[in-house]
């Protein structure tokens, strides 16, 4: 087949690049069809023009540079943005051959033309993109990675080189890859995450321990996924890591408030049941003595129930120390009093091989707290020190005012920022070791061979009941330091003052007195001391036959004593309907519960109407005396 001129102009019109021919002068002598779309007019009009017409001004003596290179024998390729028609820029790649066969057209080039702007625009849009993802990368809080099936990163983001204590990307994978950085404390953490890959894509929430680059323990949560070919085979895993360290800290801490509520909570009703038994242990006591010559081995025995009977009350008063049901009178106080007041009972107890020293801040700011409580506090602190240095050693207790900033409280959840007055009781004894510390604020806890174990409890429950922190520095066979945070308040404290209520006052005989009280044997030793008293009583356990016991009874009482839960209906309840038919009888509440246990809605009384569990013979002459006073005796007059 022999190619005609035909042929070529076929080609040319239908080549997906515009071909033009200028002449040295930069005429157009030839354009294509092409050539014409991608300047938006016709072939006719094109052959008016001179290139630099089509060419955008900033960019002609960039092409007449091109043309003057091409005649010198060289093909050049370039970027180059034309004018169309209507003014509007369009991107082209362009191709200028010298024309070197024809001597009509000296100097003249064939310039190849292709519109690349849908080209350009997807390109910069990918660009940005990646741009876009790029910081996305390296702005995120979050850890970001690839890593293939043998441990080695192939990248990493800033924020994942940070989480593990390094300031540059490149320094922390070269770590990681080269083994000197290892991210899991365990290996076991490594071993279970490769486990859940085999048999899953995607793994969720996977927490574990990490080491960071100076060697400090870190909770990271991790996400990841693999990455497959279309074939199935992995390529590699991406992921996210978070610090969850401070998330960790939160959740022991509330785990640890919610395990001291629980814990409080069973203590605080064992101490009420408890109590109950103590009650008729002390009265059945008490009155037994009375019977008894005083010089008998019988009555030394009955002493030596009384005696248990106080120290099982004193576990009691533990037991609601802890559960925070203990009734207590804070006041604006200064904390150096109750530490010199502590200090002269350690004294005492303080062997000679055990020395001393104290430190107190002169400028000290006011707590408000109950003094009381604060001196248990410290005493259980240092009687712990004091077990702990069995071959002696150095006991320090100091005060100071010292502001917490956020700085503290972020490394220390449960603190609040502000400012605060700082107790520290340090020894130089064994220490508290590592596995025994998340354990040992609660209940029967102890590392010693003695004790009942409540001591760190009423330390704990005594500080967080005055929004306090409490932080531990401890090492084996170095000592520990407690340091005590109060929230310092502005103001001076009072010195109270104290008075005899009853001393004096008239023993109440003749009342009339009914007893409600579901423990049988509470019921029998009450009604017991009280006639021996002079009083008339009867009794029910339960308000419900306590109501028709009064009915039948025919005359006013004098007093109801009741206690505060019973079966059934309960005792303020019952007293309500009672008041009905008598309005001016008296009340005495009982519980083993503190009074304080109880809403003002459901028991509004005076704590003078209201004895807690175990009470003795003396107590509750004494609360008679009160209770009565208020209507018929007067304090004698000196």
């Amino acid at each position: 087949m022999r190619i005609t001129e035909s042929h070529y102009e076929e080609m040319f019109e239908n080549l997906l690049e515009g071909v033009g021919i200028v002449d040295g002068e930069g005429n157009i002598l030839f354009a294509n069809e092409k050539l014409a779309r991608i300047l938006g007019c016709e072939v006719a009009e094109i052959l008016k023009e001179n290139i630099s017409a089509v060419v955008i001004p900033s960019q002609k003596s960039q092409l007449e540079r091109l043309r003057r290179t091409c005649h010198r024998g060289t093909r050049r390729l370039t970027e180059m943005e034309l004018l169309r028609r209507d003014a509007s820029p369009v991107r082209t790649l362009i191709s200028i051959i010298p024309l070197c066969g024809d001597p009509d057209k000296k100097d003249a080039v064939m310039i190849l033309v292709l519109d690349i702007t849908k080209r350009k625009r997807i390109e910069e849009d990918l660009a940005q993109a990646e741009k876009k993802y790029r910081n996305i990368f390296e702005n995120s809080v979050d850890g970001l990675f690839q890593s293939n099936s043998r441990d080695e990163l192939i990248s990493a983001n800033p924020a994942m080189a940070h989480i593990f204590g390094y300031s540059s990307t490149s320094e922390f994978i070269t770590a990681v890859n080269s083994r000197k950085q290892t991210l899991y404390a365990d290996s076991k953490y490594d071993r279970k995450l490769k486990s859940l890959l085999r048999r899953q894509d995607s793994v969720y929430n996977f927490e574990f321990r990490a080491v960071q680059r100076l060697g400090k323990q870190i909770w990271i949560n991790e996400n990841i996924h693999s990455v497959r070919d279309e074939r199935g085979n992995l390529l590699y895993y991406e992921g996210t890591l978070q610090d969850i360290t401070e998330k960790k800290h939160l959740e022991n801490e509330l785990f640890q408030s919610k395990k001291m509520e629980a814990i409080g909570r069973i203590a605080g009703g064992i101490a009420h049941d408890f109590n109950n038994i103590l009650t008729a242990i002390m009265g059945n006591a008490a009155m037994g003595e009375r019977c008894l010559d005083p010089r008998s081995s019988a009555a030394k025995r009955i002493q030596a129930i009384k005696d248990a009977a106080d120290q099982a009350g004193q576990l009691t008063r533990q037991l609601l120390s802890i559960s925070r049901k203990q009734k207590v009178h804070p006041v604006l106080m200064n904390l150096n009093s109750s530490v010199i007041s502590v200090g002269k009972i350690l004294e005492r107890i303080l062997g000679e091989d055990i020395d001393l020293n104290v430190a107190l801040n002169e400028n000290l700011k006011s707590i408000y707290a109950d003094p009381s409580q604060i001196e248990q506090v410290i005493l259980n602190l240092s009687v712990n020190a004091r077990d702990a240095m069995n071959q002696g050693g150095r006991l320090s207790i100091s005060t100071e005012n010292i502001n917490l900033n956020q700085e503290f409280c972020r490394n220390h959840p449960d603190a609040v920022p502000g400012e605060y007055v700082r107790l520290s009781v340090s020894d130089t004894g064994t220490g508290i070791p590592k596995e025994s510390l998340g354990y040992i604020f609660e209940p029967f806890y102890t590392t010693k061979k003695t004790g009942t174990g409540f001591g760190l409890s009423i330390v704990y429950s005594v500080i967080k009941r005055y929004a306090g922190h409490i932080e531990i520095d401890t090492a084996v066979r170095n000592g520990t330091k407690f340091s005590i945070y109060l929230p310092a308040v502005s103001g001076i404290p009072k010195i109270p003052r104290t008075c005899s209520v009853t001393e004096g006052m008239t023993i109440p005989t003749g009342k009339t007195i009914l007893i409600v009280e579901d423990e049988e044997t509470i019921r029998e030793v009450l009604s017991e001391i009280l006639q021996e008293m002079g009083c008339k009583t009867f009794s029910a356990p339960t308000a419900e036959e306590a109501l028709e016991r009064f009915h039948h009874f025919g005359e006013p009482i004098d007093l109801l004593i009741t206690d505060v839960i019973l079966p059934g209906k309960r005792g303020p309840e019952m007293a309500e309907e009672l008041k009905i038919f008598q309005p001016d009888m008296n009340i005495l509440y009982m519980s083993g519960y503190p009074l304080e246990k109880f809403h003002s809605t459901e028991i509004d009384v005076a704590p003078v109407s209201f004895i807690a569990k175990p009470f003795t013979p003396a107590m509750i002459l004494d609360k008679l005396r009160q209770i009565f006073s208020q209507k018929e005796f007067k304090m004698p007059v000196s």
